[in-house]
């Protein structure tokens, strides 16, 4: 893995790796994790992941509609009894 640069720290190729396959606040994360000092990698791939932050806000919003439908189709509301008028 490292063959061409040896002296580089192990860990470097695969955060750069992380950051190309995921994105760069993952590997920014990563190296905060591993209390690395890392100001001269080279971090290339997208800035932020949807998916990461999209994927919780749809279940969310499913969740919700779901908690609605079941409530409005099967719970029964009690209402109060019309007094008649005169």
């Amino acid at each position: 893995m490292h063959s061409d640069t040896p002296e580089r720290y192990v860990m470097e190729a695969p955060i750069e790796d992380l950051s190309k396959q995921e994105d760069i606040q993952t590997a920014k994360f990563a190296v905060k994790r591993l209390e690395y000092r890392a100001n001269h990698l080279s971090l290339e791939g997208k800035p932020f992941s949807i998916e990461a932050f999209g994927l919780p806000l749809v279940i969310g919003g499913l969740s919700v509609l779901a908690a609605i439908y079941i409530d409005r189709r099967f719970i029964k509301k009690k209402t109060a009894p019309k007094t008649k008028q005169m």
